[in-house]
């Protein structure tokens, strides 16, 4: 006969298991964060060795099963989001969404962009939430009480900053010297280097000495017209109407300084992915990708990926140097970083000390610029409509690819002309410019191919002013929700590998292909080139491959369009 379970060994047996719950796979968001960057490091990891990692890694007691892996690394973009410093709870084990994110989001941006200037009370953050939802719809939906208060604040990490009242927004000496006391400053020797308060290159390139080459990165961001037709820069008088309904992305770049990373771009956009695009993205498409109403960078966006990077670098066990220009979202008070140092550059310094804008970017356009003008030469030939079209999945891996072709040499070039690091001595290297106007001769060839030679400032296509609005400003409201769109995540049709094959005469000898036969097979062999999936150590030899054809495609392209009638 079983006796019934007293009150006291239930309440032994809960205690228990909520003891040992850890160690059974209850896993923290912290933990699933640290998993997730663990599998983006090692991408040929499997799943079960990665259940064995994070039990010998956490001190489980049992390792967790294959489905609870599968499901982390499915909402990965949400651990990334949650990363954060001490005023973090890190053993919180769930992320609760909130039901109106968008306002929660806009909250937070105000309360960021305050919180640089002045410290703002609980009831400040109150009055101001009921200001917002007032103004996007959502009057009587929420209760400004102290709990909804709290919540708010322990949901993005919000804390007495403890910021003078006179610290304005545009105080970078003050950003600058907050940083100097954070725990970013591992090493040693740079413990006790302060920056000035007039901080300029000499400053800068003192403190360059005591990091690595690799160690000493920059980020800035840039906006792209991502399908946008080359016909627009040609109509000088109506610029800014073309430029006014033109569809952007904002993209920020980051590299180190001898260029041997290049991290992923990290891209905004005005659409709301659909659901099954976001729960394969990290895993599957590898794109960083984030929205808002009109596709720029604000404060608490910038403030995780910025968390995200500290977290990369905390995994890797890295303490790195971080220079960025000083943009209205580039607000980092209240951050605690632990493996970031962050240099902004003041106004006073111009935009050449930003080695982004000393080539990268330019580089990093022209490429993609070029992958679009060979899409629409392809749809020219093809006879389809609207041939600059294309779609934001699309174009968000022509831009993972733009990025990751451009050159070593170029990068270390444009950090060489921004003259403020101190391993780099003498002149840029000429050879490598002459790279680059090589690679801007064949987009003007590819314009040329659409009767547009002559026609079109390549200057104005790869550095429009037009997209030059990247950042939230600090009185600018985003009251709209962005929409959520599954055309704009559609992949393009390819066509089927079919064999081009040439005409047969009648006593057995093969007729010689026509231009046009030659055109087609080279489209195809290209495409599908470009869709296979090959290992990594055979990925330069594929690019060299393909960067043979596309040189080649364009010499047959260029012969053509010799000797067309152009109609302008």
């Amino acid at each position: 006969m079983t006796t019934a379970p007293t009150m006291e060994g239930k309440a032994k047996s809960r205690r228990g298991r909520a003891a040992d719950g850890a160690g059974k796979g209850n896993l923290t968001v912290e933990q699933k964060r640290r998993i997730c960057e663990k599998h983006r490091t090692t991408p040929k990891i499997t799943q079960k060795d990665l259940c064995r990692w994070a039990m010998l890694e956490f001190q489980l007691a049992k390792a967790p099963t294959q489905p609870t892996m599968s499901n982390i690394l499915k909402h990965e973009h949400l651990f990334r989001e949650s990363v954060g410093g001490a005023a973090f709870d890190t053993s919180r084990k769930t992320i609760r969404p909130t039901k109106f994110n968008h306002f929660d989001q806009a909250l937070a941006n105000w309360v960021l962009e305050r919180h640089n200037k002045v410290n703002l009370t609980g009831d400040a953050i109150k009055e101001k939430g009921r200001e917002l939802s007032a103004q996007m719809g959502l009057e009587g939906k929420l209760a400004f009480s102290n709990g909804w208060l709290s919540s708010f604040k322990q949901r993005h990490g919000f804390k007495k900053l403890g910021i003078p009242k006179s610290v304005t927004s545009t105080s970078i000496a003050t950003m600058n010297a907050l940083m100097d006391t954070s725990p970013a400053a591992l090493i040693p020797q740079v413990m006790d280097f302060k920056l000035p308060d007039d901080l300029t290159s000499m400053h800068i390139k003192e403190l360059t000495q005591h990091y690595a080459l690799k160690d000493i990165f920059t980020m800035d961001e840039t906006g792209l017209f991502f399908r946008i037709s080359p016909h627009a820069f040609a109509d000088h008088d109506n610029l800014e109407v073309h430029f006014a309904n033109e569809s952007k992305l904002t993209v920020a770049l980051t590299s180190n300084a001898d260029g041997s990373e290049m991290l992923e771009p990290f891209i905004i956009g005005e659409v709301f992915p659909p659901k099954d695009w976001r729960s394969q993205s990290a895993e599957k498409l590898g794109f960083n990708y984030c929205h808002n109403a009109k596709s720029k960078m604000t404060v608490l966006i910038f403030q995780q990926w910025l968390r995200d990077l500290n977290a990369r670098m905390q995994f890797a066990q890295r303490s790195i140097l971080l220079l960025i220009d000083n943009a209205p979202s580039h607000i980092a008070v209240g951050l605690e970083l632990s493996n970031v140092r962050l240099i902004v550059f003041p106004h006073t310094m111009g935009t050449k000390a930003q080695p982004m804008h000393c080539g990268i970017t330019t580089a990093f356009k022209c490429r993609y610029r070029m992958k679009h003008l060979a899409h629409a030469i392809d749809r020219n030939e093809e006879g389809a409509p609207d041939i600059y079209r294309v779609t934001q999945l699309q174009a968000m891996q022509w831009i993972s690819e733009a990025w990751r072709e451009v050159p070593k040499e170029v990068v270390v070039n444009c950090w060489r002309k921004a003259n403020f690091v101190a391993a780099y001595h003498g002149e840029p290297v000429t050879n490598v410019e002459v790279l680059e106007k090589s690679t801007e001769d064949d987009l003007w060839s590819m314009l040329y191919c659409l009767q547009l030679g002559g026609v079109i400032n390549i200057k104005e296509l790869l550095n429009s002013r037009g997209e030059n609005d990247v950042h939230k400003q600090l009185n600018e409201e985003f009251f709209d929700e962005p929409r959520e769109c599954m055309e704009e995540f559609k992949a393009l049709d390819m066509p089927s590998v079919a064999s081009v094959a040439a005409d047969v005469t009648d006593d057995g000898a093969e007729a010689m292909p026509t231009l046009q036969e030659h055109l087609d097979a080279f489209r195809t062999v290209i495409r599908c080139l470009e869709t296979t999936a090959v290992e990594q150590d055979e990925a330069a030899t594929l690019g060299e491959v393909l960067h043979f054809l596309k040189k080649k495609q364009l010499g047959l392209r260029l012969n053509r369009a010799s000797t067309t009638t152009f109609t302008l």
